[in-house]
């Protein structure tokens, strides 16, 4: 039984990972998939292991935003909480810029140099 202490222990905690949770997708795992597109032009024009790490730090990030929202209590710009709709928008938004940066970096690998 969760005791009044122990449920604002495990509130905080939750909240504590929560906070993790949205530094990862919204700052380092943008901050990874910068420096992923960057390494794709700086390779040339093969693909390579970091055209792996892209698309699975894609897929990390998907997975950090569900995480935030099902189970961290995530929070719209507003601050107030986020449904699964602002989940599948940030998928499809993640999703169209993840391949417009994806096929821009390997344009510049074919055509920029």
């Amino acid at each position: 039984m969760l005791t009044p202490e122990k449920h604002v222990e495990l509130s905080s905690q939750i909240s504590g990972y929560g906070w993790l949770v949205r530094l990862g997708w919204m700052f380092l795992g943008n901050g990874l998939l910068l420096i992923c597109a960057l390494s794709i032009v700086n390779r040339g024009r093969a693909l390579s292991w970091v055209d792996g790490a892209f698309w699975a730090l894609v897929a990390v990030l998907v997975g950090l935003r569900y995480l935030d929202i099902a189970r961290m209590g995530g929070q719209t710009a507003t601050g107030q909480p986020a449904p699964m709709s602002h989940w599948r928008r940030y998928v499809a938004f993640l999703l169209v810029f993840a391949l417009a940066l994806w096929f821009g970096a390997h344009a510049v690998a074919w055509f920029g140099r």
